[in-house]
């Protein structure tokens, strides 16, 4: 499940005075020193609630060999501690309040095999699904929307939040038929991101694209889906086993050094210069625009589904191939037991990310997310039983 985690600091109910201020006293007046009320907090501040409902069935089949149990659950949790919004006018700022809501709903399903074919070979197959739906329920001040805190009534949390494109600008004449973009005309160049008019003040496109109409959800980096596979099986002294994991349903927000070339005078990757857009190539759906010296203010590093990626990924979390040698071997230099074997983890994933970056090892938020790659790690080893 999801939750809406906000950071909160020590004794949030309590009201905080700031030194360092001066005021002026007496006729006539000199400064003193003082202290000034920063924040207004609520002293009638609470704990979160949670309702939490879940139905489940377990059964078991075939003599056992198949079994299972699939749950639904549906959890919420109300009175989320959250900031308020008040007017400048008010000359503090306010603190946390009792005014969020969320909701976390969905299906869990873990199923297990276990077979033998013939007297020797036995094996096991235990594959897990779970779906979920998180939806924001409720914000501060009885707001449908917190587009700076990525947060809308309805949707999920951790949505991004942006422009739709129609790929890249190929050459000045569809520049001149293309809606107002973010800067004048005059500003672009073939190989720029084109931005889609999505819509205006009546609800309807009205040939300029801007911040207030033209923003939508482009997707969410919260998964919907989380799934994975254990297997084992046996044949006389061999052994194997494997876990693979994933999820699915989510989406990444690339951006800073990463993912632009020259930005804020930093280097070039190879993906970049060999698939950016090319005046003798000029490829619409070109991988990178046309290759220039960037910084965040640039049309082309806008929040767009342009640099949103597929987060999706199924990785082979862990393979041990194993052998025990027969007891009448390890009985002659006095061992019980003898297993060598040897493993992996981490060892490859499927997913339509960029080659050697994972998308589920993210370090930074914001404007500046970095993705490293998972290091693998192969063991070999013995196992001694006296």
């Amino acid at each position: 499940m999801v939750y809406l985690v906000i950071k909160i600091g020590v004794y949030p109910y309590q009201q905080i005075y700031e030194l360092g201020h001066d005021y002026p006293f007496g006729n006539p007046a000199t400064l003193q020193s003082g202290a000034y009320m920063k924040t207004y907090n609520n002293p009638e501040i609470t704990w979160e609630k949670t309702a939490i409902t879940d139905i489940g069935l377990d059964f078991s089949l075939l003599n056992g060999r198949f079994s299972g149990t699939l749950d639904y659950f549906y959890k919420y949790t109300s009175d989320i501690l959250a900031p308020v919004e008040v007017s400048s006018i008010m000359g503090r700022e306010v603190g946390q309040s009792n005014v969020g809501a969320v909701s976390n709903k969905g299906i869990e399903i873990n199923l297990t095999y276990n077979g033998q074919i013939g007297r020797d070979f036995r094996f096991s197959i235990s594959p897990n699904f779970t779906w979920v739906k998180n939806a924001v329920e409720k914000l501060a001040n009885g707001a449908t929307e917190e587009i700076n805190n990525n947060r809308i009534v309805g949707q999920p949390i951790g949505i991004i939040y942006g422009y739709e494109t129609d790929g890249l600008f190929v050459d000045q004449a569809e520049i001149d038929a293309a809606p107002e973009q973010l800067v004048s005309k005059s500003g672009l160049k073939p190989g720029y991101v084109k931005y889609k008019d999505i819509s205006g003040p009546d609800g309807v496109p009205d040939g300029k694209v801007d911040a207030q109409y033209d923003r939508t959800v482009l997707g969410s980096t919260t998964p919907k889906f989380y799934y994975g596979l254990n297997l084992s099986a046996s044949y006389k002294g061999f052994d194997f086993s494997a876990l693979l994991q994933g999820l699915g349903g989510h989406k990444r927000l690339i951006g800073s050094y990463m993912a632009y070339a020259f930005y804020n005078g930093g280097q070039i990757q190879r993906w970049q210069a060999e698939s950016c857009w090319k005046e003798e190539n000029p490829d619409k759906w070109a991988e990178y625009p046309r290759l220039e010296t960037l910084n965040m203010n640039d049309t082309n590093l806008q929040t767009s589904d342009y640099w949103v990626r597929n987060a999706s990924f199924l990785r082979v979390k862990n393979i041990q191939i194993g052998y025990t040698f027969p007891k009448a071997w390890t009985k002659k230099i006095g061992l019980e037991n003898v297993r060598v074997y040897v493993s992996g983890q981490n060892l490859f994933s499927f997913n339509s990310f960029y080659k050697g970056w994972d998308p589920e090892n993210e370090i930074g938020t914001g404007d500046s997310p970095s993705y490293y790659p998972v290091n693998s790690i192969y063991s070999f080893g013995f196992n001694f039983k006296f």
